[in-house]
């Protein structure tokens, strides 16, 4: 018996239409394969001692192998459940589609989603599979961080909880088959020699009484500053009963550790060291309430948050969501300098955001999570509020999201990885996930996507009916990286570009139309190549360039001078033939560059570690440099060519308006009066006339164009 100790996660979504269906994810993020399984809203393994076998079974299931096998008289005749999930549900005396679900065999890195509805306030939902490959290793699930219940509650009272997390892993966690450990024999490990095999005395939790487990804290937790208020949002994960909020000014309010069966109200004060700490929000218990808006507030102020969890007599979770400080957020007053709104995340989310132009606005950060924020110019009440809840996803997001029509699909879909290894593709108008795939460990750079609808011939002869994904890698090893070729129907590969000595990926690929080629960027371990152009087609290399110096900003295409412009880690700009994959110039800029290269057709903007935003123009081979701007620790910059401004963040916690033309600083627009942080990558949303821009410190914020 080689026991599962590897751990996937399994998430429930309430759909908000119908309060009792959820659709419930299944992630296999083990190197194990899964066989079929079944969700059950009846629990399927006990824990505590061994219930003694008996006729015809114990509350609970009897498991068989093909060495212990139990009576198959109930279904007339040979119906062996190893891996047969059918079989299982009819020996629990389950009916499939009421009370029972059906869930397909996951490979490695595999996932399912199965929607499961219920009327029943007092469910509680079990899994249970096989592990392909073993004869008696099962997986079973506990809340995430409550290992002493296999089976979770899907509603508080008689509402459904919004979130429900799960782990799997092997169930027996001191390497104790469920059965008796060698699939041979029942005798050794059943607790009396019998001829049925039922869970072995041992496995799970030994005993009749279970200690203290620690109540889960709320998940995806966000506040959007408005004018005098901040609106809080969470995710409540089970076991549940309620939430209390603490709040104070002046610093993260850490200084209050809630004590188990106590009950707070609303206006109580629980530190008194200044400033106060107090409580702002409580949950009797009986509610299962996920949003609070805190009134009343001065507009510019700085207030702190934590929102502990409780349940099982008002036993609290630590509070630590999203860390330890909990979160912030400053109200606004939407005029002069001040933002339109903020929305906080609580960890940084310094990658370039991304727009539905005039929608919304996508971002993404270290919590795992990928947001939406609503942009509805002249709706105050609406302006930056959530679309969809955070989607969380296995790992830090620290990449910009693609957003794209896919083939054969309506609306638009973000695609991106995360540190995880994982690609998701997800819809952007209401954050459901409609496939994910698993390459490599580690996605740093942007995903690139080739559309079928605006591809050539020999595109769409090679590639029917669907567009490709492209993924590069940022392994920890130099030299096993890879660009994988995803098809955009379910995530499948369609190719995979493993040389065997290509270094770490972490800027973004741009694709070629017209040649049917990706220009990939890279380090260059022991000499490799840092520039590689492959064939979107089947993967081949077409062309592999060595000496340039290692790469860890992604390529840009300008279409005026048809090249691919980018720029080593050390400061030398470099532009490229499309048709013929050469260097056509290079130029050594005298720093490091702190982003991409932006073109602007036969020229290009540069960020620059030494201080400083500079404009070059490129004629044929001669590059000639236009202005030059101090700007400390600046970001990456976009343009808003309808008002011919470049915007760029810095590390001084400003926002700054430079002049197209001239590089003059015309606004500097702080992100927080009198607190600094450093100011991520600006986007631009042309339609609406905004710019949006997040920050080290976790927030994504919006101002007008150009700014004021």
């Amino acid at each position: 018996m080689n026991a599962l100790r590897r751990a996937a996660l399994l998430v429930l979504w309430p759909a908000l239409a119908q309060a009792a269906s959820f659709p419930i994810t299944i992630s296999n993020s083990t190197t194990s394969a899964w066989s079929a399984g079944l969700l059950s809203l009846k629990i399927l393994l006990p824990l505590g001692l061994t219930p003694q076998p008996g006729s015809p079974y114990y509350p609970g299931y009897a498991f068989s192998t093909a060495g212990c096998n139990v009576s198959d008289a109930f279904c007339s005749g040979a119906c062996d459940d190893t891996g047969n999930p059918t079989v299982l549900a009819q020996r629990a005396g389950l009916t499939l589609g009421t009370n029972a679900w059906l869930v397909p065999a996951l490979a490695a890195g595999g996932s399912a989603t199965i929607t499961i509805t219920t009327t029943d306030t007092t469910a509680r939902l079990s899994y249970m599979a096989f592990v392909v490959g073993s004869t008696d290793d099962w997986l079973a699930l506990h809340p995430t961080g409550v290992s002493g219940t296999l089976s979770v509650p899907l509603f508080s009272g008689t509402t459904p909880l919004e979130n429900v997390s799960f782990e799997l892993g092997g169930y027996d966690s001191n390497t104790v088959s469920m059965t008796d450990g060698n699939a041979a024999s029942c005798t050794p490990a059943c607790p009396v020699p019998a001829t049925g095999c039922y869970v072995s005395q041992g496995n799970g939790t030994v005993g009749s009484t279970l200690p203290a487990q620690p109540t889960p804290n709320v998940l995806s937790l966000t506040v959007v500053a408005g004018n005098g208020a901040n609106t809080l949002r969470w995710t409540n994960v089970g076991p549940h009963d309620g939430v209390v909020i603490v709040r104070r000014t002046g610093s993260a309010a850490t200084l209050f550790t809630p004590v188990a069966g106590t009950t707070y109200t609303v206006g109580q004060t629980v530190n008194a060291t200044a400033p106060a700490t107090t409580v702002v929000y409580a949950d009797n218990g009986a509610t299962a309430s996920s949003t609070f808006v805190d009134t009343g507030l001065t507009n510019g102020t700085r207030y702190f948050y934590k929102v502990f969890a409780f349940a099982n007599g008002r036993r609290y979770a630590n509070g630590a969501v999203p860390s330890s400080a909990g979160i912030f957020s400053e109200p606004t007053a939407k005029t002069g300098q001040a933002p339109l709104w903020c929305y906080s995340v609580g960890l940084p989310t310094m990658q370039q955001p991304v727009t539905e132009l005039g929608a919304a606005v996508f971002t993404a950060s270290n919590t795992g999570g990928v947001t939406a924020s609503k942009t509805t110019v002249g709706t105050p009440a609406t302006d930056g509020t959530e679309r969809w809840r955070p989607v969380q996803l296995t790992a830090a997001i620290q990449n910009r999201a693609t957003v794209v029509p896919l083939q054969g699909r309506s609306g638009r879909y973000l695609i991106t990885g995360d540190q995880g290894g994982k690609v998701f593709a997800i819809d952007s108008s209401n954050g459901s996930v409609i496939w994910q795939a698993t390459v490599g460990t580690n996605i740093q750079a942007q995903v690139a996507v080739q559309l079928y609808a605006f591809a050539n011939a020999a595109f769409t002869a090679a590639q029917p009916g669907r567009d490709l994904v492209f993924v590069a890698t940022r392994n920890a090893s130099a030299t096993n990286n890879q660009v994988t070729a995803l098809s955009s129907v379910n995530g499948s590969v369609v190719w995979t570009y493993q040389p065997g000595n290509l270094d770490i990926v972490s800027g973004g690929m741009a694709v070629d139309y017209t040649n049917n080629r990706l220009w990939v960027a890279a380090r260059d371990n022991a000499g490799s190549a840092s520039v590689r152009v492959l064939s979107t087609l089947n993967g081949a290399q077409q062309a592999a360039l060595t000496g340039l110096g290692p790469v860890d900003y992604g390529f840009n295409l300008d279409f005026t001078s048809q090249q691919a412009y980018t720029v080593n880690n050390t400061g030398t700009a470099r532009g490229f033939s499309l048709a013929a994959m050469t260097q056509v110039w290079s130029f050594a800029m005298g720093g490091a560059p702190t982003s991409y290269i932006f073109p602007l057709g036969n020229g290009f903007i540069a960020s620059l570690g030494t201080g400083a935003v500079r404009r070059y123009t490129v004629a044929g081979t001669t590059v000639t440099q236009n202005w030059t701007t101090a700007v400390a620790g600046p970001s990456g910059v976009t343009v808003d060519y309808t008002n011919q401004k470049v915007l760029v963040g810095s590390s001084d916690g400003n926002l700054r308006q430079l002049n197209l033309s001239t590089g003059v600083v015309e606004k500097t627009v702080p992100f927080t009066p009198g607190t600094s942080t450093t100011v991520g990558w600006p986007t631009i949303d042309a339609t609406a006339g905004r710019v949006h821009v997040g920050s080290l410190d976790g927030r994504l914020c919006a101002w007008p164009l150009p700014l004021p």
